[in-house]
């Protein structure tokens, strides 16, 4: 993923869904190294750039010093994403 500078923002990690199942945010792992340390930020889709053959994700509206301002994204239990599902309510 790319910023809206051209500069690298990370890498796309997972898809959150809505509640109808449709791709709302994208979360991304920025910084670190080799996978180590960085944090997990979320996008919103409507600011992604999904164009086809193009190799990166690029963020409108987003640099890479902006990112350093975003709150850490963290998993709840109500959050459906491609890779997990909610937890049962008991």
């Amino acid at each position: 993923v790319v910023g809206a500078d051209g500069s690298k923002i990370g890498t796309v990690t997972d898809v959150i869904l809505d509640d109808k199942g449709e791709a709302q945010y994208i979360v991304i792992h920025s910084g670190g190294i080799l996978g180590f340390g960085g944090k997990d930020i979320a996008a919103d889709l409507t600011l992604a750039d999904l164009r086809s053959g193009s190799e990166a994700i690029r963020l409108r509206e987003v640099t890479a010093a902006s990112v350093r301002d975003m709150p850490e994204f963290r998993y709840d239990d109500s959050i459906t994403s491609l890779t997990r599902s909610p937890e049962p309510r008991r």
